[in-house]
């Protein structure tokens, strides 16, 4: 109340440059790029700040739209860094409400309420509502082509968020289409070893079985390769690139060439982010599946089981990936007792 009460009694002449300023200390108190797995207790100290401050920018008419800008981009950086933590739930709220509160000053086709909407589908992907998540980055990829272009950078990373839900409801062609459209856009105007056109070639090596993994999979050890020549053996994108290879290699049918690198990205995601960090997780989970593969059950068991530990706690119980890794044990201890 006493802050409403300040607010309503701010001079109109002043509203500017106080937003102005609030958002800059926001911004300086926001990570700039932020890094996944890094969990920092003051971001969900500063979403009530940011939300306040859009509230404001929306509310005032004499704040310019510079102003109104650096607010969304505060508040589009608090999202970004709770989605890199592992808190989706949290990006998820602030992501709607940011993109609600800038709706008014911005207008639907602004590219910070576009990439608002961009992390709302990420966020909702991430917590497992995947026909509603492949819906949300179905609106935006269409508005992005609308306003941007087809081959705009924004628009080529809406492509590589559809295809992942896509990947994981089955509608394989399409995610193909759209992963290859978006490496060889970022090819074309970034070059062939830029991290996001690397990220993009990486994320081919996630496919399930089929003819379109069999096309991919030769090329997994040439992008880990270029991963580590370009960003070193520690970037996130050259971790991603190992798992993603590894799980290539098990998806067509080699789960002893995939033991050695799974083995690898599990040690390193754990060494960079915590044993209870998402990717983590799915690094254990495909160790143990190579694991099953090779006869090694009680091991494959043993890390399936630590899968569901972190999954349930993290994710909680009936997320679609916890719901993946009990359907998993089961199977792995029925091959046990047959054993």
């Amino acid at each position: 109340m006493l802050l409403d009460s300040v607010a309503r009694s701010t001079p109109d002449d002043q509203r500017d440059g106080l937003a102005a300023t609030a958002a800059g200390l926001l911004a300086s108190a926001l990570p700039e790029m932020p890094e996944r797995g890094i969990r920092d207790a003051r971001l969900n100290l500063l979403t009530s700040h940011v939300l306040v401050l859009l509230r404001r920018v929306r509310d005032w008419s004499t704040v310019r739209q510079p102003t109104v800008e650096a607010a969304v981009a505060c508040a589009l950086r608090l999202v970004t860094a709770q989605h890199r933590a592992g808190d989706y739930a949290s990006a998820l709220a602030v992501a709607n409400q940011a993109a609600e509160l800038a709706r008014p000053r911005l207008g639907e086709d602004h590219l910070l309420v576009l990439r608002l909407r961009q992390r709302v589908g990420k966020s909702v992907d991430r917590l497992g509502r995947l026909a509603e998540a492949t819906e949300l980055h179905r609106r935006v990829l269409a508005d992005l082509e609308r306003v941007y272009g087809a081959d705009s950078p924004d628009t080529l990373t809406s492509c590589l968020h559809l295809s992942r839900p896509l990947t994981w409801l089955g509608d394989t062609a399409e995610a193909v289409a759209l992963m290859r459209r978006a490496a060889r856009g970022r090819a074309a105007q970034l070059g062939p070893w830029h991290p996001l056109t690397l990220e993009a070639r990486a994320c081919l090596l996630e496919l399930p079985p089929g003819a379109e993994l069999d096309e991919e999979a030769p090329a997994g050890p040439g992008v880990v390769a270029a991963c580590r020549r370009e960003l070193g053996p520690d970037h996130p994108i050259t971790l991603s690139a190992e798992l993603n290879c590894a799980l290539a290699l098990f998806n067509t049918g080699k789960p002893a060439e995939a033991l050695p690198p799974a083995r690898r990205a599990l040690a390193a995601h754990e060494l960079r982010y915590g044993a209870e960090y998402p990717i983590t997780m799915a690094s254990r989970s495909l160790l143990g599946s190579v694991l099953a593969a090779l006869g090694e059950l009680s091991e494959a068991v043993e890390q399936i089981e630590t899968v569901i530990e972190g999954r349930e706690r993290v994710l909680g119980p009936s997320h679609p990936w916890t719901l993946v890794a009990r359907e998993k044990l089961a199977t792995y201890r029925d091959l046990q007792r047959n054993a």
